[in-house]
């Protein structure tokens, strides 16, 4: 076949698996309209897909006159995904998924996430892969046979080899794709966990007509993630989006990342969290040692939003100073950008209110030419237990055109 044709077939392909899985189930007809192909192109192409077993026949399509047409679905059993999910502070989650991230097994298991003299990078990557393989082996042998690619979310940086590069836990550039994938001999595909987010909040919930999103993932760390044209974008270090050491304040503390003043230093979860301790450890914030009981294993961005409910008006300012920051930053953004929404993600602005609002209070404050301005700022809806979803997505797009 001539190459240009077979490139063409299969980039159809591909488009007609994509629109199954973000839209199904669709009828050839619905195809037919969404892509602008011929009716006879869209048979012989979902005919293929179907000898392939990538897409399934799902019942009848609804309809008052003529011949009901045939639905057709993505086959979420056409193989399964091993999803990791490495997030600071908690353990790893390793999941066995169908395609579109339904869970069959999961487990948790807690691992040294720093590199220090007793955890060096080989070890620590090394640990991953052990915990790994060893929830493989716990499968059954369908399971194991049936796996086509380990999807894994980091807190990190991750370049375009997929090494992964974090400041905060000392990884300088460790080659963890390329160790896991040898270790395994699965394909193994890695990106930061603010990215993987952000691509399933706009794929599959948010599935407006915006091209140009920011999504801002408020965490331990801080991470933005910019859709220009609907384009994610990387920049050329595919390093775009670490707005978390943006300078806020030129003459604030000093972070680990060596900069002044950094929004992560006000708005990160962590540094919120030893702001409150050192609160309690001077005995501020009786109402917040009451709910955690004096023990700060229990203290959590939970804690301080049911202080502030109960009154205490350290954590108050704490909260309110937050929002602050998250309100000056997203000013920026705005100015910068000019997007067509923010997208907000966190336990900052899941677990209350105050740090949103004061948050939009201050964005309004100091925006450009306001007046003129339709600002869009949204929670995000992607939930923390279904984290597993946004990891099957983003493998999933990275395997499909092989699949197809």
């Amino acid at each position: 076949m001539n190459p240009v044709l077979l490139s063409e077939k299969a980039h159809n392909l591909n488009n007609i698996a994509e629109l199954v899985i973000k839209k199904g189930p669709l009828s050839r007809p619905d195809l037919v309209k969404l892509t602008g192909l011929s009716p006879a192109t869209i048979t012989n192409l979902t005919k293929e897909l179907l000898k392939k077993r990538v897409i399934m026949e799902s019942g009848k399509q609804d309809s008052d006159f003529g011949r009901k047409a045939t639905l057709l679905k993505f086959n979420e059993k056409y193989g399964y995904f091993i999803n990791v999910n490495l997030e600071a502070s908690l353990p790893i989650s390793i999941y066995l998924s169908d395609l579109l991230g339904g869970v069959i097994k999961s487990e948790e298991k807690y691992i040294d996430f720093e590199i220090n003299v007793d955890n060096s990078e080989e070890t620590f990557v090394n640990n991953i892969i052990d915990v790994i393989k060893a929830f493989i082996g716990s499968l059954d042998e369908v399971y194991r046979k049936g796996i086509i690619a380990v999807g894994i979310s980091i807190p990190a940086v991750v370049s375009f080899d997929e090494s992964v590069y974090s400041p905060l836990f000392k990884w300088d550039n460790i080659p963890m794709k390329e160790s896991i994938e040898r270790a395994l001999n699965i394909p193994t595909f890695l990106e930061n966990i603010a990215r993987i987010k952000a691509i399933y909040e706009v794929n599959f919930i948010d599935q407006d007509i915006d091209k140009n999103v920011v999504y801002l993932s408020l965490g331990t760390g801080i991470g933005m993630v910019n859709f220009y044209d609907s384009k994610l974008i990387k920049g050329k270090h595919s390093i775009a989006g670490e707005i978390g050491h943006m300078s806020l304040n030129h003459f604030g503390e000093k972070c680990y990342c060596g900069n002044r003043g950094c929004f992560e230093l006000y708005c990160g979860e962590n540094n919120l969290i030893e702001s409150a301790k050192r609160f309690l450890k001077d005995g501020k914030s009786p109402i917040l040692k009451s709910i955690i009981d004096d023990d700060f294993k229990n203290l959590d961005i939970a804690s301080l939003f049911q202080a502030h409910q109960l009154g205490d008006k350290k954590v108050r300012h704490l909260l309110e100073e937050a929002g602050r920051y998250l309100g000056f930053a997203l000013a920026d953004i705005i100015n910068c950008f000019d997007p067509d929404k923010i997208i907000v993600s966190g336990d900052l602005t899941k677990e209350g209110s105050i740090v949103y609002d004061t948050a939009i209070k201050e964005v309004k404050k100091r925006i450009f030419d306001i007046i003129v301005r339709t600002i869009s700022i949204e929670k995000a809806k992607l939930k923390t237990g279904d984290m597993v979803l946004a990891i099957a997505n983003f493998t999933l797009g990275k395997i499909l055109k092989d699949i197809v």
